[in-house]
């Protein structure tokens, strides 16, 4: 079967939407005898510090594909001009360079595809369904998605957001219902013979016709072959130490709920013995870091971290927490379960679809709840943990 695949993001070991492109191509080589991937040789970013750089995708594929055995699998690279894609780094610059580069590929790809050339096509990334594609003129079938995007913070918790990041999710909920109306995502979704949805909340926000086409499934799944788990460190997580070590993986923003996770432990003082770490860097960094100097809480911030070196944190602690307010996916939740490490979400987006009792998981509900009271249900929590994982003794 020869396959077509658009990804906008397509990287190894860069987590977020690049990894999910990559665990696509890897997937869908698997079922094709020849893959084509469309995707860019550069990706803008930000760091913690604000600083902008550039990264060369292109490299870190290209070195990736040696060690990978996909003789089967071919890249086609694309790129906005510098002028445009320079504005990526910005929120509203991302979402404009997105929809532009899907609107752009189409006569990049006339120029080496014909019309249904390819048996399948599928828009792997980006994971939103607010920006549209153009590529099922070059398959036989066509597959959107996967897709999120409907996933929304509760209105509730907008206070617990700076104003600036206010201004954001309020623009996030914008662009959410006016993508609805947009006509060129309403014709790809007519024109897609499936549609993914990594999430009920964004299956919900779909309209019907396209519901009537749709299954829900996680944007990615991960196993011990793709994490490359370091087995040296298996075996340093202490059931009998009473000190309960947090921890967090993943990019210091509001929206993942890291300021809750430092409310709860403030409110619980020392009812709780316990050390945080937190794995990761961001724009709301310094947000976080001040408050926990302020409070004096027991908390170590490690700034950015190799996913190679990440093995040692997980089998280290005892519980991972992460409540995000709108997260499409929780790659790191998966890489949690890897490593037998319980986690404490919300029931809101991927989290709750991977989340598992059976895997001593804790999931709260935060409709109707305001941010004070979903930081004290946290610490709760926290306190139930820690006196079940010490038992009789605590």
């Amino acid at each position: 079967m020869k396959i077509l695949m658009s990804a906008y993001a397509c990287e190894p070991n860069w987590g977020s939407e690049p990894e999910v492109g990559w665990r696509w191509m890897k997937r869908l080589a698997a079922q094709a005898t020849e893959l084509v991937v469309v995707t860019r040789s550069e990706d803008r970013y930000k760091d913690a510090n604000g600083k902008t750089g550039v990264r060369n995708s292109r490299a870190n594929i290209e070195k990736a594909m040696e060690t990978e055995n996909l003789p089967n699998v071919r890249f086609l690279y694309y790129d906005l001009p510098d002028q445009i894609a320079n504005t990526e780094q910005s929120f509203i610059g991302a979402n404009v360079c997105g929809y532009l580069w899907e609107l752009a590929v189409f006569p990049f790809l006339l120029q080496h595809f014909g019309y249904k050339e390819f048996d399948l096509v599928q828009r792997v990334t980006i994971v939103a369904y607010r920006f549209p594609t153009s590529i099922s003129y070059f398959g036989k079938r066509f597959i959107y998605g996967p897709l999120a995007g409907g996933e929304r913070a509760p209105l509730r918790l907008m206070p617990m957001f700076s104003f600036k990041n206010q201004l954001k999710e309020w623009t996030r909920r914008l662009i959410q219902y006016s993508a609805l109306v947009d006509p060129l995502v309403l014709l790809t979704l007519q024109q897609a013979d499936e549609v993914i949805a990594v999430t009920h909340d964004t299956y919900s926000i779909l309209p019907a016709f396209a519901r009537k086409k749709a299954i829900i499934e996680p944007a990615t799944s991960i196993d011990e072959k793709d994490f490359r788990i370091d087995e040296t460190y298996r075996g340093t997580r202490d059931r009998q130490d009473p000190t309960l070590r947090l921890l967090f993986v993943g990019r210091l923003l509001e929206w993942k709920g890291v300021l809750l996770t430092l409310k709860a432990l403030h409110f619980l003082g020392d009812a709780l013995d316990y050390e945080m770490t937190i794995v990761g860097d961001g724009p709301d960094a310094a947000r976080f870091r001040a408050y926990a100097a302020q409070h004096n809480l027991r908390v170590h911030f490690t700034g950015h971290i190799s996913r190679t070196e990440l093995s040692q944190y997980y089998f280290s602690h005892d519980l991972f927490v992460l409540p995000s307010l709108h997260d499409s996916g929780g790659f790191v939740v998966l890489e949690a379960h890897l490593h037998d490490l319980p986690v404490l979400v919300l029931a809101l987006g991927g989290p709750r679809e991977i989340a598992s009792p059976e895997k001593g998981d804790i999931m709260i509900d935060p409709q109707g709840l305001t941010p004070d009271q979903l930081a004290a249900a946290i610490a709760n929590q926290l306190l139930a943990f820690q006196r079940k994982r010490l038992g009789p003794s605590a």
